[in-house]
């Protein structure tokens, strides 16, 4: 039920919206089935470049006209803005406002956020801009009443369609009630003086519209006065802004193609008309204003922007959609350049299929076959390389810098090669010098490098290919072409084949020549001093096996361990060290990681920290849990640990003993313990990174728990492994032969829970149990049931069944360890690189000899202040 005012009239709106996009529909259908393609191709290919250079400053003046809207609005303000800023801000606004739309509310919000430096009094340059908002309508309903009164010749237009003088009629109200309510407010930023300035200006801009509108009728050969034009404009404008549709998008058109029925005019140079008119006074402005926006939205005024809510009270709106446009706003900077190299490639691309065209369709060519192919087999490799580094110009990487650089160059020399595609190579060559003006700003080396990134490619390519071959097979169908099609789509093909190869070579080049892993090798001397001095946690020895690397806080009172697996750091582990600077230290190696293009993920951290991670924006995939016990009140005494006791007794009866060998170990005692850890290892391979591997300078570190049977030969042994933490003690090579009784691994935790006691410790880690209650339930998340069954049948790695239920025997407490990866990673992808990690074995791993390595953390760190 709709129960008030304001509900009624938002449903009025939405009705009326949709009751006029119903008409532009239904009509707009019927227009178009009438329209013939081939004939309109014909005219287009018929239009000078000089008429369209004409057209397109006519168009650029009628838009510049606008910069006094932002003039006398300063003025009222009584800023302090230099013309040339008010110049930029007024073009990106209106320029924008003119593709995007929706009232006004666009361009007030982008005035908003760029003016909001100069005034310390959000309240009333939110006020000025909303009273700037309508003014754009006051020379339409001028022109609207001029046309009533019969100024214009559009009886004829009014008498087929008879709605449009209510239309009219109610837009040329406006003005008075504009200026009307002017003279009731009695603030500076809405006096009738600039009630009226706005409406000169307004009336301004909607005659330079219909100049630009007249001179596409004529360049087309339309044979018609310029009342009668201006007249077809203004009912068509009037028509497209009660739709609400940003730049009349349809509904205008519609009107346009309507009045060929009332002039006699031939359809398809009505539609040639209309694309030359939203060419020059919409597309050409834009791309302008795309470049502006590039370089007039720095991180500065964004920052700014970004800690305040002024712009949201510009204009009233409900929630979503201005909530959209305000987050839009906040990287308007960023999606300029990326807007920009679309529509650059999006030309890049289509000329190509023009050209095929008019050669093989149309007949018309200067230049050979073969010359042409090859122009537009290159242009065609250059659009799909603008298009793959769309998102790396919204990141504004180095590579991408370097890369698009070389590629506009290129793009702009062979379109200025031919007249015909001045226009566009004018717009490669702004582009660049796009590029060159804000190399500054590219501050971030690069975007991960992953095998996502190439299938992201080829889909790109695939999907360029398809384009091409609808878009040639549809065109050369409508100009009577009856050859076959193999020849014109190999260029096609061999243009997305190269674009493959340019794109994947150019990113292999640069990263050869500038790929740094980040952080220190792994130093024994720092790695015992740091855990020494500043304590670690249960996976911190692991760092002696010599296949991480070392990361530290800015005070180096924090650490981190991680591998470097193709773009990816995978961190083992919380940090360790002081708790104080544990946020610096995964603060400063995300900085570090985005800056070179890697992406962090960090393996096997505790519940504690969770919110730490989640605050740097990382989601959580549990992992597992790990079992700690209570040294305190473990006992193997009463009725539930009748088992274990049983166990531990039968072997102490069969002569079985436990012993655990200090340091120095011998010779001897490292061959008996590399047969036990052959003999259980059989035809697998050794494990690395979250798991020790036999390897006796590491196992040489810490004692060794052994269990030798009663003639004294050794059938399991464990490393007993520091925690470098009070109190708690852990294990890592649990190893014995595969003829051992069962009950020893149990035997000999019991006995070294025992010695643990005995040496002062209270807790004792017994790791962990991977994936347990993960993923189990059908209502478990679909992530978690692939990664449990990633980890479970992987062939190479162990089977973690009924690993739970074998520690639980100890009554230990257990606490989840979880994945920390970010939102746009896929998960299964993450614990593939992660398994292939870990089963890869031995110290081979680690970065590269061919990589360029910053043994000092610090030199990494002032690269990336440098690039703040």
């Amino acid at each position: 039920m709709i129960k008030n005012k304001e509900q009624w009239t938002r449903f009025g709106k939405i009705a009326f919206m949709i009751g006029v996009m119903a008409i532009i529909f239904f009509q707009g259908k019927k227009e178009l089935q009438n329209i013939s393609l081939k004939e309109a191709l014909k005219i287009v290919n018929q239009i000078s470049i000089v008429h369209v250079v004409i057209i397109i400053i006519v168009a650029l003046i009628s838009v510049g006209t606008m910069f006094f809207y932002d003039y006398f609005f300063i003025r009222s303000q009584h800023l302090k803005v230099k013309k040339t800023k008010i110049f930029g801000v007024s073009w990106i606004a209106n320029s924008f406002n003119g593709i995007f739309g929706f009232g006004g509310l666009v361009g007030a919000g982008i005035r908003g956020m760029l003016y909001r430096e100069y005034t310390k009094n959000s309240s009333d340059l939110a006020k000025g801009i909303a009273w700037l908002a309508p003014a754009a309508a006051m020379g339409l309903s001028f022109f609207s009443f001029l046309a009533l009164v019969g100024l214009f010749p559009i009886k004829e237009m009014l008498a087929e369609k008879s709605w449009l003088f209510l239309v009219l009629l109610g837009t040329s109200l406006l003005t008075p009630i504009y200026i009307g309510l002017s003279r009731y407010r009695k603030s500076t930023y809405f006096s009738p003086l600039i009630t009226i300035q706005y409406s000169i200006v307004s009336i301004m801009e909607w005659l330079g519209a219909g100049v630009v509108l007249y001179l596409s009728f004529v360049f087309v050969d339309i044979k018609l006065t310029f009342l009668q034009v201006f007249g077809i404009f203004i009912v068509a404008a009037v028509t497209g802004f009660i739709s609400m549709v940003p730049g009349g998008f349809g509904s205008f058109d519609l009107v346009v193609l309507l009045s060929g029925e009332v002039y006699g005019i031939n359809s398809e140079m009505l539609l040639t008309a209309l694309l030359l008119y939203r060419f020059a006074y919409y597309l050409v402005p834009f791309v302008i204003g795309l470049i502006l926006s590039s370089v007039e939205v720095t991180s500065t005024v964004m920052k700014k922007s970004e800690d305040n809510y002024m712009i949201t009270s510009i204009v009233e709106i409900s929630g979503v959609l201005w909530a959209l446009q305000r987050r839009v706003f906040n990287k308007l900077g960023n999606w300029s350049l990326s807007l920009l190299a679309f529509i650059t490639g999006y030309f890049l691309i289509v000329v190509p299929v023009v050209d095929i065209i008019t050669i093989h369709g149309l007949g018309k060519s200067k230049l050979s076959l073969f010359t042409l192919d090859s122009y537009n087999l290159a242009l065609f490799v250059c659009g799909i390389t603008l298009w793959y580094f769309m998102k790396e110009q919204y990141y504004r990487t180095k590579r991408s810098l370097h890369i698009l650089t070389v590629t506009l160059i290129i793009s702009t020399i062979l379109l200025l090669f031919q007249s015909e595609n001045i226009i566009i190579g004018l717009m490669a060559a702004a582009h660049l010098i796009v590029l060159v003006l804000l190399r500054k700003q590219f501050n971030r080396q690069s975007l991960p490098f992953t095998s996502a990134s190439v299938r992201w490619l080829v889909y790109l390519c695939g999907i360029c290919f398809i384009l091409f071959v609808v878009l040639v097979r549809e065109s050369l169908l409508f100009v009577d072409y009856n050859k076959p099609l193999y020849g014109v789509f190999s260029i096609g093909f061999s243009g997305c084949l190269l674009a493959f190869l340019y794109v994947l070579l150019s990113i292999i080049i640069y990263e050869k020549s500038h790929q740094i892993v980040i952080g220190e090798a792994y130093s024994d001397e720092k790695l015992t001093g740091f855990l020494q001095k500043y304590g670690g946690h249960s996976l911190s020895h692991l760092g002696f096996l010599g296949d991480k690397r070392m990361f530290f806080s800015d005070d180096r009172k924090a650490m981190l361990q991680f591998a470097v697996t193709g773009k990816n750091i995978i961190v083992l582990g919380d940090p360790q060290g002081d708790k104080k600077s544990f946020e610096n230290v995964l603060i400063k190696l995300n900085e570090a990681a985005d800056y070179f293009g890697y992406r962090c993920i960090f393996y096997q951290i505790s519940e504690e920290l969770l919110p730490l991670y989640h605050d740097l924006g990382f989601l959580f995939f549990k992992l597992g849990e790990e079992a700690v016990v209570d040294l305190d009140s473990f006992t193997i005494s009463g009725k539930k640990k009748a088992g274990l006791r049983s166990t531990f007794n039968r072997f102490e009866k069969n002569g079985y003993t436990f012993s655990v060998n200090d340091l120095p170990l011998s010779d001897d005692f490292l061959q008996e313990m590399k047969y036990v850890s052959d003999e259980w290892l059989g035809k697998k391979r050794e494990k690395q990174f979250s798991l020790g591997y036999f390897d006796k300078d590491y196992l040489a570190r810490t004692p060794i728990a052994v269990l030798r049977d009663k003639e004294g030969t050794m059938i399991a042994f464990m490393n007993i492994m520091p925690t470098y933490q009070e109190g708690v003690v852990s294990v890592d090579l649990m190893r014995y032969l595969p003829d051992a009784p069962g009950g020893a691994t149990d035997v000999m935790f019991i006995h070294l829970f025992q010695w643990a006691k005995e040496k002062g410790y209270t807790k004792f880690n017994i790791g962990m149990a991977p994936l347990s209650n993960v993923g189990c339930t059908k209502h478990s998340f679909l992530r978690e049931r692939i990664a449990e069954a990633v980890f479970n049948n992987i062939r190479y790695m162990y089977k973690f069944s009924g690993l739970r239920n074998f520690k639980n025997k100890y009554h230990p407490e257990w606490s989840g360890k979880y994945l920390a990866y970010r939102k746009n990673y896929s998960l299964a992808s993450i614990m593939l690189q992660i398994t292939k990690l870990i089963s890869k074995g031995g110290k081979s791993f680690g970065p590269r000899d061919s990589l360029k390595e910053d043994t000092d953390s610090e030199i990494v760190k002032k690269k990336i202040r440098n690039a703040m």
